[in-house]
């Protein structure tokens, strides 16, 4: 797995294999969609990442799976084409999916840990797909009163670290 350290997740894993499982299934999808779907996915899973607050035992939920759903959906989104809406749509799917205990991290007997975060994000990849005809997800994904932050991190993250140099700076980049 590649790893942004300050982020704590495995973006480009979630990214990169939603967008290659959606090209090849829809066929004839150019380089350029690929990079930029797995660029997109990679930015937001880091992103969602960065604005935690705190460590990753702070919480019960590992972060990679729990994050990176949302990247993997914004990168089989961008395959798919979808418009703002879809994408919202897509990201919304993607929120009751969200999933990944400690658990796998600690537990000494169980494969789960070895394929954790691809039991996610085949899911990130039906929420695409479904977001792609038509299916709406929830509204409040994030910041809702039962969105992401309230609802696996107690409202302890930063707002702005979402939103802050979008377009100018790519978490990609700081990815080992």
């Amino acid at each position: 797995d590649d790893t942004h350290d300050k982020a704590a997740c495995h973006p480009t894993s979630a990214s990169f294999n939603a967008a290659f499982s959606v090209a090849e299934s829809i066929g004839n999808i150019d380089g350029r969609t690929l990079l930029t779907a797995v660029v997109l996915g990679t930015d937001l899973a880091c992103r969602l990442g960065l604005a935690l607050r705190g460590s990753v035992w702070d919480y019960p939920w590992v972060r990679a799976p729990v994050v990176g759903i949302f990247g993997a959906a914004a990168a089989a989104g961008k395959v798919y084409d979808l418009n703002a809406e879809g994408m919202h749509n897509a990201l919304g799917l993607s929120l009751p999916q969200a999933a990944g205990t400690l658990e796998s991290v600690t537990g000494v007997r169980s494969a789960v840990r070895t394929l954790r975060d691809g039991l996610i994000y085949k899911d990130a990849i039906l929420a695409a797909t479904l977001a792609s005809r038509g299916v709406r997800g929830e509204d409040r994904v994030f910041d809702g009163p039962y969105g992401l932050y309230a609802s696996y991190f107690r409202s302890d993250y930063d707002r702005s670290v979402l939103t802050r140099d979008l377009g100018r700076r790519f978490e990609g980049q700081y990815v080992s």
